[in-house]
């Protein structure tokens, strides 16, 4: 699966690219006048795409830490100033921080390229690639 050439796509056009299983509603608390979202998440837990309300894939989440393969030339093993040095320099950033109620973030990056967010996660105590996250710009 090449997620840069899904975003955007309806899921029956990706369909065949990502071997779907099945589409499962997100059950986030609504505010007053949002639509239900829908995900398909791989059955290895490797990556997930998230859908609009006309099935239109407009996030992809690549779990690094769970063994997905990297993207745009970012591997797990990667550093924070590995992904500066590779993809230059962020649309904005985020440090390391605890939540009460979530628990520990990692540092973040987010970058725009070719009509796509691009936002890169790392793991809390380590400097290494968490997730990577791909969204419709």
């Amino acid at each position: 699966m090449n997620p840069l050439l899904i975003i955007g796509l309806s899921v029956q056009d990706a369909q065949k690219e990502m071997g779907l299983v099945s589409i499962e509603p997100v059950y986030d608390s609504l505010e007053a006048g949002e639509q239900q979202e829908y995900s398909i998440e791989s059955s290895c837990g490797k990556w997930e795409v998230s859908l609009d309300s006309s099935n239109i894939i407009t996030t992809v989440f690549l779990y690094l830490c769970n063994g997905c393969d990297g993207i745009l030339g970012l591997n797990y093993t990667m550093s924070r100033s590995d992904v500066l040095e590779l993809l230059g320099t962020p649309i904005s950033t985020g440090e390391p921080h605890l939540d009460p109620f979530l628990g520990e973030y990692g540092a973040w990056e987010k970058f725009s390229h070719n009509n796509i967010y691009i936002h890169v996660e790392h793991e809390h105590k380590e400097n290494n690639i968490k997730q990577v996250t791909l969204m419709v710009n």
